[in-house]
C-alpha cells in the first residue's frame, strides 16, 4: 500500500488496471485454479489465527506450515 501511495499520480491511477490485465494474461481455467489455491491458503491462514498481514506477502515459515498441513491431510 505504501508503494502505491509513493507513486506519482499518473502511475497510481493505473494500479487499478493491473488485476484485469493479469487476469486476461492467463486462460480462465488457470485463473480459476490460482484463485482457488489462494482462497485455500487464505482460509487456512485466517483459520489458524494468522493476521491478514501474514497472508500477502506470504512469509516462508507460515507457508511451510501450510504445506505440512496439506501433506498431513492428504
Amino acid at each position: 500500500m505504501d508503494e502505491i501511495q509513493a507513486l506519482p499520480e499518473v502511475l497510481a491511477d493505473r494500479v487499478e488496471l493491473l488485476p484485469d490485465i493479469l487476469r486476461k494474461s492467463r486462460a480462465d481455467s488457470t485463473c480459476s485454479k490460482y484463485e482457488y489455491a489462494f482462497m485455500r491458503w487464505r482460509n487456512w491462514a485466517l483459520g489458524n489465527q494468522l493476521g491478514s498481514g501474514e497472508i500477502l506477502p506470504a512469509k516462508a515459515f507460515p507457508v511451510a506450515l501450510y504445506l505440512v498441513s496439506i501433506r498431513q491431510s492428504a
